[in-house]
């Protein structure tokens, strides 16, 4: 399995633009760990009677490429920082 973090940049605004390479393995881990993360976020948020969508929660999906093949095994993830109720 292969996960590798080639950049991160920073944003004014908290978020963060990440290059990721990976591997099948690598991409089925992550996308594996992700859904668990939403859908315990959901849970919580249920159980603690917050209102939630799960198009919020999910608002940071990759975009396709325009470029056609030339970018597979690469990920532009644009992470949003947001603060956790306690």
């Amino acid at each position: 399995m292969l996960i590798k973090i080639l950049k991160v940049k920073e944003n004014p605004d908290g978020s963060a633009d990440v290059n990721v390479h990976y591997d099948k393995k690598g991409l089925q881990f992550l996308v594996q760990q992700g859904l668990t993360a939403t859908m315990v976020e959901a849970i919580v948020q249920y159980q603690t009677g917050e209102k939630y969508n799960v198009c919020d929660i999910l608002g940071t999906l990759p975009k396709k490429s325009s470029k056609g093949g030339s970018d597979k095994g690469v990920a532009k993830i644009k992470t949003r920082r947001t603060p956790r109720s306690n």
